[in-house]
């Protein structure tokens, strides 16, 4: 049983597997009319026999249509070609397999991880098992997707509140100055004004509270106007880019105690700014940060925009237009305006349809983009 969670992939699957001489093999994403036939098909003694005609099958493809509900426990051996976000969605998968009526001793889940290459752009792994040490919701079980030395971290996920992880979108999308903003309207008068007398760039220290590693946490604003938060330890290994968990670290009420520097301080906020500069260069580009809004909505629409192409009832006036919007986004930054509209947009689960038709919009009345004759100068990331 293999699950991946795009359809695309999915389909991608299935005809090099049949290249390589593979048979017996089917393919379930929601578009599939009867995926029930298939999970009969691929489990018959689980879902009452096959019926008159049909055949078994040997390997099932399928998205996560098939991670709730099904019954598959006459397979034992599921493979994860990508890792979902919402790691819940391991436990969904493994348990179509993993209930009663399974007949062998032991369950086999093998979890594809990204190529090196891609792991230094998208820090797959390191971001995943991040989630997980934010949550510790722990009774132990005996399951282990990862291998022994990260057993114990996913044990946490078995017994966790229902939806936990689900809809956990804050280390991608956490609204930096909503939260700060938050935090500036619950501190009294005395403290705001001592805050708006603090320098232009502040250095700070404190004491570690609880387990957290011992370095350095530098605070951001990247050349695209995304904010980025970056937590190294003490020899400037990246310890955390999520900005909720480093948000958290950094709490710490008023009367807090400062510490003396550390000897390398000055050393480990370049090495933080480093970090986010080749981020930049290996994953941002022209379109800014891994995280940027303007990133977003180009690939949302570069990916719309290609589906667009292959259907035949597409007005090519409103394409004409489409692309121009797609075009402006990829040379420009966006306007203020515009990036805060599409990042609420965004978080709130825009369709592209309605995502194209608003850039399309913004593009006409001009509300788009900053568009400048002039080439922009390299920028680096600014020190908050």
């Amino acid at each position: 049983l293999i699950f991946t969670q795009f359809a695309d992939t999915a389909r991608y699957l299935s005809q090099e597997l049949r290249k390589r001489g593979v048979k017996d093999l089917e393919v379930a994403v929601s578009e599939t009319n009867d995926p029930f036939a298939l999970t009969r098909r691929f489990s018959p003694k689980s879902n009452g026999g096959l019926r008159d005609g049909e055949t078994e099958l040997r390997i099932l493809i399928a998205t996560d249509v098939l991670a709730e509900g099904q019954n598959l426990q006459d397979c034992h051996i599921v493979v994860n070609y990508d890792l979902p976000w919402a790691i819940i969605r391991l436990i969904q998968r493994a348990g179509r397999v993993d209930r009663i009526g399974q007949k062998h001793d032991t369950i086999l889940v093998y979890s594809f991880l990204p190529a090196e290459g891609v792991e230094q752009i998208i820090r797959l792994r390191q971001r995943l098992f991040e989630r997980l040490k934010v949550n510790q919701e722990v009774i132990g079980t005996d399951e282990s997707f990862f291998g022994e030395e990260a057993a114990a971290r996913l044990r946490d996920l078995y017994t966790a509140k229902a939806g936990v992880l689900d809809d956990d979108q804050s280390d991608e999308d956490i609204d930096l100055s909503s939260l700060a903003l938050q935090v500036w309207n619950s501190a009294s008068k005395a403290d705001q004004e001592a805050a708006l007398d603090l320098p232009q760039l502040v250095s700070t220290t404190a004491p570690l509270r609880g387990p957290q590693v011992p370095g350095m946490i530098t605070y951001l604003r990247l050349p695209d106007g995304a904010d980025a938060l970056v937590q190294v330890d003490e020899n400037g290994q990246l310890v955390s880019q999520s900005p909720s968990v480093i948000f958290r670290a950094a709490t710490c009420a008023p009367d807090t105690p400062p510490v003396p520097r550390a000897e390398n301080h000055h050393d480990l906020i370049r090495q933080c700014v480093e970090l986010v500069v080749k981020e930049q260069q290996t994953g941002g580009g022209q379109l800014g940060s891994l995280r940027s809004i303007r990133r977003k909505v180009y690939e949302r629409l570069e990916a719309h925009r290609q589906r667009l192409a292959s259907a035949p009832s597409v007005d090519p006036a409103w394409l004409t237009q489409l692309n121009q919007a797609i075009d402006l986004i990829f040379r420009y930054p966006l306007k203020e305006s515009a990036r805060e509209a599409l990042g609420r947009q965004l978080r709130l689960g825009i369709t592209d349809e309605n995502l194209a038709e608003m850039v399309i919009q913004r593009a006409r009345k001009e509300r788009l983009c900053q568009v400048t004759e002039k080439e922009p100068e390299p920028e680096e990331p600014q020190i908050i």
